[in-house]
């Protein structure tokens, strides 16, 4: 993947574009419109415009949990592999958590010649179906057929009452979680981004891995579970999320908390028409081809080729970005594509 990256880059000659080693300590909004930033070592900078790509899984949140840990205790932002940054080999290792990551943590550690004990710990269950074999539509090319032509919120309609019903089909065919020790599945399939293993249930069942349930308690080289189970345990993995954080920006200039951030078309602050937030959504699809297709948007707005609409609409076309169920990529890129060619046809009317 970051030859990928690196090779995207190259192709779009974008690499002398970048200064590398350059940390934003703080960014302000300028009186007339675009951002001054105050850099590392004290140099300042001006833009007309700001866009975050920063993303949000890079501040690790870590579990809260009482006692103390006499082994060594790193967050999944930190792994490599079995051997890096700690070695795990033949060792008792736990896994706090129960999405991707932890799921593809704890198959890794419980190969051959990694972890001699492997630990899944997790207070609540996930939806968990085969990683997509299949071919199917790239998630930067829009619905075709009758989902395209249909009105917005009859296709959004549509695809809640689809979407439970195809991968009710898949996980029927899947074991029980709870057969396996794991915790119950979420009620609803929009809940939570459901994961994605191919290995996991194979593992749970011939005891590579063993299920638990939440840490109650550390106790130096023991931890206790929330049923009562005690293992002894190595190393800890905490594969427990991140924060969307932005410590360059303050709330003031947000107008909220970065969680609580709503964004025009999931892109733009509804109020700052020069601040643009790529990278950072509830999706059940890659976020690489997201991204793209939300920078499509921005870069017409900021060369002038694309305008806005009403301040009215604006506003109501604004949502949380983190606090909404998990969409369609396609119905996404489909309406992205939508918003910027009207925005287009205004430029051209101007």
């Amino acid at each position: 993947m970051a030859e990928y990256f690196e090779a995207y880059a190259q192709h779009f000659d974008i690499m002398g574009r970048i200064r590398f080693g350059t940390r934003v300590e703080q960014a302000t909004p300028c009186e007339g419109g675009g951002y001054r930033l105050q850099l590392a070592g004290g140099e300042c900078v001006e833009h007309d415009g700001l866009v975050i790509a920063s993303g949000n899984l890079w501040d690790p949140r870590w579990p809260e949990v009482p006692g103390a840990f006499d082994g060594d205790f790193i967050h999944s932002r930190d792994y490599m592999d079995a051997t890096d940054p700690v070695d795990c080999r033949g060792k008792r290792v736990l896994v706090m958590g129960l999405g991707n990551t932890a799921c593809e943590l704890a198959v890794e550690l419980s190969a051959a010649g990694a972890a001699s004990q492997v630990l899944l710990s997790a207070r609540s269950g996930q939806h968990i179906v085969p990683k997509v074999e299949a071919s199917i539509p790239h998630p930067s090319e829009p619905p075709t057929g009758l989902l395209a032509t249909l009105p917005r919120p009859l296709r959004n309609a549509l695809f809640q009452r689809i979407f439970p019903r195809v991968i009710g089909r898949v996980i029927s065919r899947m074991p029980d979680p709870e057969s396996l020790g794991l915790p119950p599945a979420p009620a609803t399939f929009f809940e939570k981004r459901m994961v994605m293993n191919n290995d996991l249930f194979g593992r749970l069942r011939e005891g590579a891995i063993s299920a638990r349930a939440g840490v109650k308690t550390l106790m130096g080289n023991r931890v206790e579970f929330e049923d009562g189970t005690v293992d002894e345990v190595d190393v800890i993995v905490a594969a427990t999320g991140y924060r969307f954080s932005l410590p360059y920006l303050s709330d003031d200039i947000l107008g909220c908390s970065p969680p609580e951030i709503e964004l025009f078309h999931g892109v733009m602050h509804p109020r700052r028409h020069d601040l643009f937030v790529i990278g950072v959504m509830k999706a059940i699809c890659s976020i690489w081809p997201r991204s793209e297709q939300q920078m499509a948007l921005v870069a017409p707005l900021l060369a002038g080729e694309y305008a806005l609409p009403s301040q009215a609409t604006i506003e109501r076309e604004s949502y949380p970005i983190l606090d909404v169920p998990f969409s369609n990529c396609q119905f996404y890129t489909a309406d992205l594509q939508r918003e910027l060619a009207k925005g287009r046809r205004r430029a051209r009317r101007r």
